[in-house]
């Protein structure tokens, strides 16, 4: 995934939204923390996918996926105010 493709997550999650757990800690390294600290697994569990870690942990799934785009969105304002 390039940079475009990776900013376009930021603007439409639904749209593009990674689909493991995996893939958001490889796409968006900034989650790791929030999956830790929703007692998400992000070892084992790293093949489920976002939807059935939710379903497991009785987590709201838009609530999560709106942390998780906050937690991207910061890290990349952040990363572009230090340019």
């Amino acid at each position: 995934m390039n940079k475009d493709q990776r900013e376009s997550c930021k603007l439409d999650p639904q749209v593009t939204t990674p689909h493991t757990i995996g893939e958001w800690i490889s796409l968006y390294p900034e989650t790791f923390q929030i999956f830790l600290g929703l007692d998400i697994d992000v070892c084992v569990g790293g093949f489920d996918s976002l939807q059935k870690a939710c379903r497991e942990k009785d987590l709201d799934y838009e609530s999560t996926v709106k942390q998780l785009t906050a937690s991207i969105n910061n890290h990349q304002t952040s990363s572009l105010s230090a340019t």
